[in-house]
């Protein structure tokens, strides 16, 4: 004859988020060490344990692949979330089930997945960075422009920009003109 005690088995993971190739570690405390005892590892919302281990001491393990765990539930997409819980049973007791834990397991891509993924990427993701390093460099080559072609008609070269001091520069006097050296003394 089994009958519930009034006490809660309680649930832990050594992580919260898995791969579909990585292992979880669960573990189930029972509230009392009755003799004999296991524990029942549940995946919400069934009613049948998923997994059984027998107890060391109060503490009860389950290693659990993340592609076992999520079971069908990553089909449906890039990871799936399950609830777990679990309980305690000795020779004549059961204990109440424990709180709801969320382990989340993540689906692994594939070769082809990877590649789409990379396609879409390229013809759809312009970022401000891009956008501001083109900017700069249509600047950059503007200012390259405007000093070439200052240069070449003879204009002073717009501001920023530095003259040689050795150059020789004519300066015209009335009707006659000399050449005078730019060069400080």
């Amino acid at each position: 004859m089994v009958f519930v005690l009034g006490q809660k088995a309680d649930i832990e993971a050594n992580i919260y988020v898995v791969s579909e190739d990585g292992t979880v570690t669960i573990t189930c405390k029972a509230p009392s060490a009755p003799g004999g005892s296991s524990c029942n590892l549940y995946r919400n919302p069934e009613v049948s344990p998923y997994k059984t281990a027998a107890s060391h001491g109060t503490i009860c393990r389950f290693s659990v692949v993340g592609r076992d765990l999520a079971g069908a539930a990553t089909d449906a997409g890039r990871y799936a979330h399950i609830s777990l819980s679990c309980d305690s049973e000795g020779e004549d007791r059961l204990s109440t089930h424990s709180r709801e834990i969320v382990v989340t397991v993540y689906r692994s891509l594939t070769a082809s997945q990877l590649t789409s993924r990379a396609i879409t990427r390229t013809h759809c993701d312009v970022t401000w960075r891009h956008v501001c390093a083109a900017l700069v460099v249509l600047a950059a080559l503007g200012l390259v422009i405007e000093n070439f072609w200052s240069r070449r008609r003879g204009a002073p070269p717009s501001r920023g920009s530095h003259e040689d001091p050795t150059e020789l520069k004519e300066i015209a006097h009335g009707d006659s003109k000399e050449t005078v050296s730019t060069v400080p003394q």
